[in-house]
């Protein structure tokens, strides 16, 4: 990969067309998410659009896409992210003509491609494990992380692998969590705080704190990036790396949904080399 493309959104030099995971992982596994720079969409999807799906010019999406897989050096595996809970297994026995899989997660142990989660606001969650024989990447906005969407991307692992001990390698995974909305600006329904409480049993002290009072009864700010470490932690995943970037807030880097409505994706990118 090229230096000038992996510059760090807290490196001070201005407008880096990506931000590089800080993560203790294996060398040979890499990751990137893209900023919304570089690229050549037009308003009001400027400039690095990577979603087909958004009404965006699809010649200038596939231009924005082969610029991103330049830069890697390895064809992209995207997926038809439907906000549910079911994991893809990517096998070399898969065949150029298979359509697109509507799923929110991938794994695999392939070095031929790179995996790439888009979003807008919602959690894209990376992983590896502890040797890096096997990297996953999924989507998780709040359905998917009520209805279990990081358990089943680690349990998919863990049938990959066929671990000795499932506890030891459970324990032994990384995981990264890239730009999403924050706590202050992602404002739901009581029923959002209902889900994690029913599908997750949390305390209500916990639930108080990522679920915090909104602007009108039954309303509450939502922590994304907390329910997802402490959904990680009840599994018994510690190594939790994020910088916590806030979507919404960092307009000249990601695409915001909320802030926007009309608007592009940024990709999460993990790869073997």
């Amino acid at each position: 990969m090229e230096t000038s493309f992996g510059l760090n959104l807290e490196s001070g030099l201005e407008k880096p067309l990506v931000h590089v995971p800080k993560w203790d992982i294996p060398k040979h596994v890499k990751s990137i998410v893209t900023t919304r720079q570089g690229g050549q969409s037009h308003k009001p999807y400027e400039h690095w659009n990577l979603a087909l799906h958004v009404n965006d010019e699809i010649n200038t999406v596939n231009l924005n896409r082969g610029l991103l897989s330049k830069k890697i050096g390895k064809e992209p595996f995207f997926l038809n992210q439907v906000h549910g809970t079911e994991i893809f297994s990517f096998t070399s026995s898969l065949q150029s003509s298979t359509p697109t899989p509507s799923v929110d997660g991938v794994i695999t142990n392939l070095n031929s491609h790179f995996l790439a989660i888009l979003t807008a606001d919602c959690l894209p969650i990376l992983m590896c494990d502890a040797k890096g024989d096997v990297i996953a990447a999924s989507h998780a906005g709040w359905r998917g992380l009520a209805n279990g969407v990081i358990e089943k991307t680690i349990q998919s692992m863990v049938n990959w692998i066929k671990p000795d001990s499932t506890n030891k390698f459970i324990e032994g995974l990384h995981v990264y969590i890239g730009p999403a909305i924050s706590q202050p600006n992602y404002e739901v329904g009581g029923e959002v705080r209902d889900a994690f409480s029913q599908n997750h049993l949390m305390q209500i002290d916990l639930l108080n704190t990522l679920f915090t009072p909104g602007h009108q009864t039954n309303k509450y700010f939502a922590d994304l990036f907390g329910l997802a470490i402490e959904i990680l932690h009840q599994i018994g995943t510690y190594q939790v790396h994020t910088e916590k970037l806030c979507s919404y807030t960092h307009s000249e880097y990601f695409y915001s949904y909320r802030r926007e409505k009309i608007t592009g994706r940024f990709a999460s990118c993990i790869w073997l080399d």
